[in-house]
């Protein structure tokens, strides 16, 4: 499910409303929390995910996503998304 093209093709969606959405990296997490799980992040996940997203791209071929795409495939991919409590 996590590399399917149905997959890729949410998180680029996703990744471009979010940028659309906020200014700054951490106003775009803040925006995904509340948009996917309808709760705001916590200080931990938006440390998370500001490392993640500042990260230096790894030696060797490129991603067919970029950086944000990919936190956004995570993003979508997560049990809290998945399954209701």
């Amino acid at each position: 499910v996590l590399n399917s093209d149905f997959m890729a093709g949410s998180a680029k969606a996703l990744a471009a409303r979010l940028h659309e959405a906020a200014g700054d990296d951490a106003g775009r997490i803040r925006q995904a929390f509340l948009l996917l799980y309808g709760r705001p992040v916590t200080e931990r996940e938006l440390r998370v995910g500001l490392a993640f997203l500042g990260a230096p791209e790894p030696p060797g071929p490129r991603a067919s996503l970029t950086r944000w795409e990919r936190y956004a495939q995570v993003l979508l991919s997560t049990n809290e998304l998945l399954y209701v409590d």
